[in-house]
């Protein structure tokens, strides 16, 4: 499946596209293990940036991220949970 085109720069950099970053959380530091399958090379997150998980009723940051990845992850939850609540109100006004 492609899902994306880039260009390797003269430092043999690629930047991945920011859909692809956002999809797998990934963050500037992450790293990615680097594996070749024939004649394709294949990139996969070594770890989460991390992630917020319901324990005891109680939503948790857990992961190798840094607390300004766990606010982050904290604000879109707050956002989503936000939209849910309110989306119903909006043709009401």
């Amino acid at each position: 499946m492609k899902e994306a085109t880039v260009q390797i720069d003269q430092a043999g950099r690629v930047v991945l596209p920011k859909r692809l970053r956002d999809r797998f959380r990934l963050r500037g530091g992450d790293t990615l293990a680097i594996e070749v399958r024939g004649d394709a090379i294949e990139l996969r997150p070594t770890q989460a940036s991390g992630e917020l998980r319901r324990i005891n009723g109680v939503l948790v940051f857990s992961g190798p991220g840094t607390l300004e990845v766990g606010r982050d992850l904290v604000a879109e939850s707050r956002e989503e949970r936000l939209d849910e609540l309110t989306h119903g109100l909006k043709g009401q006004r």
